[in-house]
């Protein structure tokens, strides 16, 4: 026992389970009890799912106290090892392109897409619907009376039970859809742990949903208590943001790297989508997107930064073991070296390969995270880009020649303008010509827009001397000065734009003095 008069009393709760007469023993001798490892996890299995809306603030407090004190004790290594920052996480960048998703999980968007239970469920109620027809034609029944009958009954249990048992007829005959749904869960559950979120528990079916009380499908029971507070005050930071659309978007994650292909998940990206939507100010659906596309890669890097943990969890899950056995499944596979305290180690060193995962789906392995900066693909990106900036400075250098010419034209034409209206007779001489000096202003334009282009041209030849390739700080130096030779090709291709719309204009209205 430990140095505490009460430890005889709180070894006797945990035993019993009575995890309220545990944490009041706790919260009085918090730091004089011992508590080992296979106490936290008994206690963890005790946390009882009251889910009622009356109770769900002081459930929340007491799992929220339960999983902090055995984080401080050191019992709990991985509950949130990972913050919800780019310091820590996978990958560092915040802009995900679907390209960019593709590429670094080695899967396609399709396969990130729920393609949806509804599908399903009516092929399933049609193929009911056809057997009872053959069955009641052999028993010399109506199946217009079999069929509707059959039909009300599926409706009560959607409405009493939540379709508890059309779906337990259904996980008898398709076997696999049991699966995907631990599968789908333990990604939710893992990566909710993994980012700091207390998890109350969860349900596997809809039957034991609504045995609890809960109407609904199988589900994760999690919830964070900084973004509940920040909700309330209206002012939600984004690393709160970043934490729930993460572990949000982990179930259909985890069913992707699987079984190539995310069915379940709809009504996750549903509940996304209002979060976000509903913040204020709301987010685009452009920032939406991207959002959900970040999530999704975060979630599916931390799965492969913790995979044995995921397996051992899903196998646990699945032998329906209680939840601190669930927990002690995530925390004995984890290694001794947390992936997010290496990252972040990492990158303060400024090592390229900071956060570098390899993703093992059905399809094979790619290679992500880390940021664009210390990819070797995100160099030949760039050089492409580079490529087709350089074509289009080019075309917009034929454009400048094509008016170069055009403003010798109108000047020569303006000259001998002029001396017509000189030689009439009561020729007004006032400035309504083009004069030399602005010929000469324009003319300096068009030499400073070409010194600007010959200048850029030996930066980017300086920037590009010795061959990109390999690793390490060579690619990730290679890749910054290539990303600041695009930015100054952009930046002057738009200074030359609006150069030539300047000269276009004055051209424009020569035209029309001509035509005067």
């Amino acid at each position: 026992g430990g140095g505490s008069p009460r430890q005889g009393e709180f070894d006797s709760a945990v035993q019993k389970g009575s995890v309220k007469e545990c944490v009041a023993l706790l919260r009085a001798e918090e730091e004089a009890l011992d508590i080992s490892k296979e106490q936290a996890y008994k206690m963890l299995s005790s946390i009882p799912l009251e889910l009622s809306v009356d109770n769900e603030q002081q459930q929340q407090v007491l799992t929220s106290f339960i999983y902090s004190t055995f984080r401080k004790r050191g019992l709990l290594r991985g509950f949130g090892c990972t913050p919800a920052t780019p310091e820590y996480l996978p990958c560092e960048t915040k802009e995900i392109d679907v390209q960019t998703l593709e590429r670094t999980t080695g899967l396609e968007l399709q396969a990130l897409t729920p393609r949806g239970s509804q599908f399903t469920w009516q092929a399933a109620g049609l193929a009911v619907c056809a057997t009872e027809y053959l069955v009641s034609q052999q028993l010399g029944l109506d199946p217009m009376v079999v069929i509707p009958l059959t039909a009300a009954a599926f409706l009560a249990d959607r409405v009493l039970v939540s379709g508890a048992v059309l779906e337990s007829i259904y996980r008898l005959l398709f076997p696999k859809y049991k699966s995907k749904v631990v599968q789908h869960e333990a990604g939710h559950f893992l990566i909710a742990y993994l980012l700091g979120c207390p998890i109350q528990g969860f349900f596997l079916s809809a039957w034991d949903a609504s045995s609890a009380g809960l109407q609904g499908q199988a589900g994760t029971i999690f919830f964070d208590n900084d973004l509940s507070s920040q909700m309330g005050n209206n002012k939600v930071t984004r690393t709160s943001i970043d934490r729930y659309s993460i572990v949000v978007m982990a179930g259909i994650a985890a069913e992707a790297v699987v079984y190539d292909q995310a069915e379940g998940g709809a009504s996750d990206e549903e509940v996304l989508v209002s979060f976000l939507v509903g913040l204020i100010p709301p987010w685009d659906e452009k920032r939406v997107l991207n959002q959900a596309r970040w999530a999704v890669l975060q979630s599916i890097l931390l799965m492969s930064q913790h995979r044995e943990s995921y397996d051992r969890l899903a196998k646990a899950m699945e032998e329906g073991r209680p939840l601190g056995e669930c927990i002690k499944a995530i925390e004995d596979a984890l290694p001794e070296a947390l992936p997010a305290n290496v990252t972040a180690e990492a990158r303060a060193r400024g090592d390229p390969s900071a956060g570098v995962v390899t993703v093992s789906s059905a399809k094979g392995v790619a290679k992500g995270g880390g940021g664009p900066s210390g990819s070797k693909e995100r160099v030949e990106e760039i050089e492409r880009e580079l490529r087709e900036k350089r074509s289009l400075l080019a075309s917009v250098e034929e454009e400048e020649e094509r008016l170069r010419e055009k403003v010798s034209e109108v000047q020569k034409r303006s000259s001998e303008m002029k001396k017509e209206q000189e030689e009439a007779p009561g020729a007004s001489t006032g400035g309504d010509g083009w004069g030399d000096g602005e010929a000469q202003r324009l003319t300096e334009v068009l030499l400073a827009a070409a010194r600007k282009k010959r200048a850029a041209d030996e930066d980017a030849k300086r920037k590009k001397k010795g061959e990109i390739g390999g690793g390490g700080m060579e690619t990730q130096v290679a890749a910054a000065a290539q990303t600041r030779a695009l930015a100054e090709i952009d930046l002057e291709i738009g200074e030359k734009d609006a150069e030539l719309a300047k000269i276009e204009k004055e051209i424009e209205q020569l035209r029309a003095l001509k035509k005067d």
